[in-house]
């Protein structure tokens, strides 16, 4: 199956006033169609920064990202089209509606009238959330906050979805809800890559695993060759003995 995703000696290079930080190191990995990845790694690893290059935000130091064979450094509109992110710190437009900012949302992808709306209506019923469809969203709990936010992040029905850490602040039934969206979309034939510290969590969703530490991957591949190259139980006990190395 063709890769959707091609990372390739990817760095990130940051200047600070006294030295330059490798927040990413010479990554490589390639993903496709119809799995979830997870991307697993300490605090300051660099999954973050990772995912923001991912998502066109920033730009390699050097390498290349391919996403659908667009290269996302020389073509960022086009990449666009084809993938969406939701940070752990995306913020929404409190001040309209559910329904309001879905509608605006959608109509920049160029949605319009019976689509948008179908599309809209399908996704406020999958996450449960059609009653508060004209509450403003200042008004919605961090929960319902969160699938919205995912929401606005599929309405276009992208072929990429990179997601930093999608359960954070959520309680049991709303990370549920989450995963069985994703799970969805994995079987719609989406690429799905989050970032996570919820190793349980993590275990039970993704296909295949990069642990990165300082800037780099230092162990890939599925729960059985991650915990059988590491000599492990489960895939918390792998990670803590890969980044501890």
């Amino acid at each position: 199956m063709p890769h959707i995703v091609q990372v390739s000696s990817v760095q990130k290079h940051i200047k600070t006033k006294n030295k330059i930080i490798k927040a990413v190191d010479s990554v490589s990995f390639a993903c496709e169609k119809g799995k979830i990845f997870g991307l697993l790694g300490p605090n300051g690893a660099g999954k973050t920064t990772l995912l923001r290059m991912l998502a066109t935000l920033l730009k390699p130091t050097s390498g290349q990202i391919l996403v659908n064979g667009i290269d996302i450094a020389q073509q960022p509109i086009e990449a666009k089209k084809t993938l969406s992110y939701m940070s752990e710190e995306t913020k929404l437009y409190e001040k309209l509606t559910v329904k309001e900012l879905l509608s605006f949302i959608g109509s920049l992808y160029g949605l319009k009238n019976a689509v948008l709306q179908d599309r809209i209506d399908f996704y406020l019923n999958e996450f449960e959330i059609t009653e508060f469809q004209n509450m403003a969203i200042s008004r919605l709990s961090s929960g319902m906050k969160q699938k919205l936010n995912l929401i606005r992040c599929i309405l276009h029905e992208p072929e990429v979805v990179i997601l930093d850490e999608p359960t954070s602040n959520l309680d049991v039934v709303a990370s549920q809800l989450i995963f069985e969206m994703l799970k969805q979309l994995k079987q719609r034939n989406k690429c799905i890559i989050i970032s996570s510290h919820n190793m349980l969590q993590a275990q039970k969703l993704c296909d295949t695993f990069f642990i990165i530490n300082k800037g780099r991957v230092v162990q890939q591949g599925d729960l059985k060759e991650i915990t059988s190259k590491t000599d492990s139980a489960d895939l918390e006990e792998a990670f803590l003995k890969t980044v501890r190395e």
